[in-house]
């Protein structure tokens, strides 16, 4: 089981002291000098997915390692890891089509690839964040239209016991209703976590439940916010992009690709009202209770 305990410290380090950091297949290693720091990082797919362990070694720089150099005006001796989350939007496949009856629900567990920030000084700045895997590009929209995001394969598991303790990755809970009389079938999931916090379980790391409820073909998917558990000890990392609560329907910053088209919503809280001329549907946003605006959400028939 990993033991995240000592990683998110604040560690101080004395001149030529290096911190070594192992998650998974990821080795860190952080140098320090008087005003500058160095850091070097590599993956090894073949390690122990439950290694978790950090220790600081009074030895000279390896310059056999690639190192990026940092440096400040002052002296700091401290550095600080925090959990983090992939930079990009992540389009997550199912290892095969997954198709969800009529009227059942189904909760998937989703292994999402750990980062790592890090930061000099007590109230420094993030400097740069590590993966701890690398995950292959992929492109989400048309040739004129769309996004560089990640591509990851997930065998989206039903229940928690079937999960592997892997240190390199943070469980993303997603709870489907198919409120339908159609089959609803997965293709693939563009999850967003520029919006998610991350907790610390007893045993994993955890970020917060997407809900979504499909009505079917014309009416859609409802997204809602994340919630938290009650194993969870509190958010340890806190999304960069804050949703702020409305009183209108919560949607959870998502795309999905169904058999019957896409949806996307940017991170606002959203409402389906009505649909508009040619294909696509007017959704009203609202980031609190004074304002609303309008936006257009594509659904595409192919």
């Amino acid at each position: 089981m990993p033991d995240y305990s000592a990683l998110w410290e604040t560690h101080t380090l004395l001149e030529g002291e290096t911190l070594v950091c192992c998650v998974g297949p990821l080795t860190l290693r952080i140098h320090r000098k008087r005003k500058d720091w160095y850091v070097s990082h590599e993956q090894e797919m073949q390690i122990d997915d439950q290694r978790c362990s950090l220790e600081i070694l009074r030895e000279p720089m390896n310059r056999g390692f690639e190192w990026s150099r940092w440096i400040l005006d002052e002296a700091m001796d401290c550095v600080r890891l925090e959990p983090s989350l992939p930079d990009r939007s992540i389009i997550v496949r199912p290892e095969m089509l997954m198709t969800v009856m009529p009227k059942q629900t189904v909760e998937f567990y989703i292994g999402l690839p750990l980062w790592l920030s890090i930061s000099f000084g007590s109230a420094g700045k993030t400097a740069v964040e590590v993966p701890t895997y690398t995950l292959s590009n992929s492109w989400f929209g048309s040739f004129t239209e769309g996004e560089l995001c990640y591509a990851l394969k997930t065998t989206a598991r039903l229940h928690l016991a079937e999960l592997s303790n892997s240190a390199h990755r943070v469980v993303f809970p997603l709870n489907v209703k198919n409120l339908s009389k159609e089959t609803l079938a997965f293709e693939r999931i563009c999850i967003r976590p520029q919006h998610l916090n991350i907790y610390q379980g007893s045993e994993r790391l955890w970020t917060g439940r997407g809900r979504v409820s499909y009505r079917g073909r014309r009416a859609g998917a409802v997204w809602s916010m994340p919630q938290a558990r009650r194993i969870w000890a509190g958010p340890i990392k806190r999304s960069a992009t804050r949703v702020k609560p409305s009183n209108v329907v919560h949607c959870y910053v998502l795309l999905i690709i169904l058999n019957s088209g896409w949806m996307f919503h940017d991170g606002v809280s959203t409402q389906l009202v009505r649909p508009v001329s040619g294909n696509g549907y007017l959704l009203r946003a609202a980031a609190g209770i004074r304002a609303a605006v309008s936006a257009a959400v594509q659904l595409s028939d192919s």
